[in-house]
C-alpha cells in the first residue's frame, strides 16, 4: 500500500558566494539548478527510505519535465496519477545562500493548481480508498486540501501536511486540527500562532507550543528550531520534549526541513513513536544539510533501528 504525496514540483536554482555576501552588490560563486519542490523532496525522500509511494503532481511535457520524470521514477516514485502539462506546471525557485551555507534570500514561483484540482474531483476516491496515508502539500490550493481532507476521514486515512508558503494555512488554521501529525519549523508556528518563538529556550517553546496547540485542537505536533533542535507534543499517548539537532557539516541546507518531515511521517506510519520518529527526522536532516543536493540519496538500511 502506497504513502500518498501530493504537491509540486519545482527547478530550484541555487546562487552560493564565494566569499562574504554582499546583499547589495555582485557576488562571484557558483550557480547550480537542481530538482526541487517540498512535495518532491518529500516523495524522493520516503522512496529512499524504503517507502512505496505514488505522487501526485504535474509535470511539464518538455524537457525539464522528462528530466524530473527520470529522476523520481530512478528514486523509485510512481507517478501513476501525475498530470501532463504542456508548460508552467512546475514552479521554480530562486535562491541566495550566504558564505556560511544558510539562506540570504528567496523568490518562488507557484504553479496554478486547477489540473490537480480537477485529477481529485475525477479520481480523487480511487487515490485514498486504497493509501496508507497522505502528505499534502497543504498550500498547494485549499480546494484540494479540502478534498483531500475529506476523502482521508471517510477512509479513516491519516493526513500529514507539508507547509510550504502559508498561503492556504492562515486562511484555514482548522485544517491543522484534520492533521494527523503537524510539522512546522519555528518560523511557520510563530505565523500561525500569532506569536514569535524564535527568542524563546527549546523549553520555553515547548510550552508555548503545547499552550497554542491545544487551544488549536491539534493532537500531535513537531516544531523545528534549526541548530537548537525540535520540540515535540503527542497528546494521545502523553509524549512531549525536546530532541537536539545531529551536529553535522554545513554544505547546503536547502530540504533539511523536507527530510526532517520525510522520516518523522515515514516513521509515525511504520509504527514507532513520535520521540523516535523526531530522532529519525533530526538524523535525516541533518544528512541532508552535508550534502548539496535537496535530498540525502544514501540512506543505511538500519536506518530504523531506533526503537524497533
Amino acid at each position: 500500500m502506497d504513502m500518498v504525496v501530493v504537491g509540486v514540483v519545482f527547478l530550484d536554482i541555487k546562487g552560493f558566494p564565494f566569499f562574504k555576501y554582499d546583499a547589495v552588490g555582485t557576488n562571484l560563486g557558483n550557480v547550480l539548478m537542481t530538482h526541487g519542490g517540498v512535495a518532491r523532496n518529500v516523495a524522493e525522500n520516503m522512496a529512499n527510505l524504503g517507502a512505496e509511494v505514488e505522487f501526485v503532481t504535474m509535470l511539464d511535457d518538455d524537457s525539464l519535465g522528462r528530466e524530473a520524470r527520470l529522476r523520481l521514477c530512478g528514486a523509485g516514485v510512481k507517478l501513476t496519477h501525475a498530470v501532463s502539462t504542456p508548460d508552467k506546471g512546475m514552479g521554480m525557485w530562486l535562491a541566495v545562500f550566504n558564505e556560511k551555507g544558510d539562506l540570504a534570500g528567496s523568490v518562488s514561483h507557484m504553479p496554478d493548481a486547477s489540473p490537480i484540482e480537477r485529477l481529485f474531483d475525477e479520481k480523487g476516491e480511487e487515490i485514498i480508498r486504497s493509501c496508507r496515508g497522505v502528505a499534502l502539500e497543504i498550500d498547494l490550493s485549499e480546494k484540494v486540501s479540502e478534498r483531500v481532507f475529506e476523502l482521508a476521514e471517510r477512509f479513516d486515512k491519516p493526513v500529514y501536511a507539508i507547509v510550504a508558503n502559508m498561503s492556504v494555512i492562515l486562511r484555514r488554521p482548522d485544517f491543522m486540527a484534520r492533521t494527523a501529525c503537524v510539522i512546522l519549523n519555528e518560523i511557520e508556528a510563530g505565523r500561525l500562532f500569532g506569536r514569535e518563538i524564535r527568542a524563546l529556550s527549546p523549553e520555553e517553546t515547548l510550552e508555548a507550543v503545547s499552550e497554542a496547540a491545544s487551544a488549536m485542537g491539534i493532537r500531535s505536533i513537531v516544531v523545528t528550531m534549526g541548530a537548537r533542535g525540535a520540540v515535540y507534543l503527542d497528546v494521545e499517548n502523553g509524549l512531549r520534549g525536546v530532541c537536539p539537532a545531529v551536529p553535522c557539516r554545513v554544505v547546503d541546507t536547502t530540504g533539511a526541513g523536507d527530510a526532517f518531515f520525510s522520516a518523522v511521517v515515514e516513521s509515525l506510519a511504520r509504527g514507532m513513536r513520535l520521540d523516535d520518529a523526531v530522532t529519525c527526522g533530526a538524523r535525516l536532516a541533518s544528512m541532508t544539510v552535508s550534502t548539496s543536493e535537496s535530498t540525502c540519496p544514501h540512506v543505511d538500511e538500519h536506518f530504523f533501528g531506533i526503537g524497533e
